[in-house]
């Protein structure tokens, strides 16, 4: 069956792997760590209650420390939270089956991520999902001064990927990532729903935003959803 979808949209953490293997809860320690360590807050109480606070408004902990006010190497921070995270990366061989389902029926995979393209491509070379098998990995580097949510990194992503929103099926665990990502026309698909659960206790919100919701970014969740016949599935 031929699909409809021109152009796939995955999220990186939470989506091409579960969010529950401890990367997340690692990476947010080592976080908080860098801002006792590093930036000298005074405790990790204390850095984990600016965190949420600036992550809540900013939904990306760079921004959101350099918004507070501190200042720090971003090659450096981004190497302290995320060295050491690669033992909780285990190969997803369903979610590599559904890329590549995917691509042989002519449909183009991007990676978009809040995520620095190296950290990120370093996370799909021991996820074992070639980065050949994606068009492009788009992450905070491309994105610059802003990030998903925000309308101006979508309009980045579309701009650089020429894809057309109506054409166009997003894969994330972010309810807040979906709604921008729904507002231009894409499809949306919500993956799992422990961030779901962290963004909003808004039922209905999370209804009319997700077009369809999987706990795994696998052949066989995707193939039990409505959006199964547009993915070719």
């Amino acid at each position: 069956m031929a699909s409809c979808v021109e152009d796939v949209l995955f999220d990186m953490d939470g989506c091409l792997y579960p969010i529950h293997n401890g990367v997340e809860e690692y990476c947010r320690e080592r976080i908080y760590t860098f801002m006792t360590d590093v930036l000298g807050v005074e405790d990790v109480g204390l850095a984990r209650e600016l965190w949420l606070t600036a992550f809540r408004r900013y939904n990306q902990s760079l921004r959101g420390l350099r918004a507070c006010g501190y200042r720090f190497d971003e090659d450096q921070y981004w190497r302290y939270i995320r060295d050491g995270s690669h033992v909780f990366l285990i190969p997803e061989p369903a979610t590599l089956a559904l890329v590549q389902h995917l691509r042989d029926i002519g449909v183009r995979c991007w990676v978009v991520t809040n995520c620095r393209e190296r950290e990120a491509l370093e996370t799909l070379a021991q996820l074992n999902l070639p980065v050949e098998l994606f068009n492009g990995v788009l992450g905070a580097d491309f994105m610059g001064d802003v990030c998903k949510p925000e309308p101006a990194a979508f309009a980045k992503v579309i701009a650089h990927t020429g894809c057309n929103p109506r054409a166009t099926i997003m894969f994330e665990d972010s309810v807040r990532n979906l709604v921008a990502a729904k507002a231009l026309g894409m499809r949306c698909v919500l993956v799992g729903d422990t961030t779901a659960a962290e963004e909003t206790q808004d039922a209905a919100l999370v209804a009319a935003t997700a077009d369809a919701r999987i706990e795994h970014c696998t052949i066989e969740h995707v193939r039990a959803s409505s959006l199964a016949a547009a993915l070719g599935l």
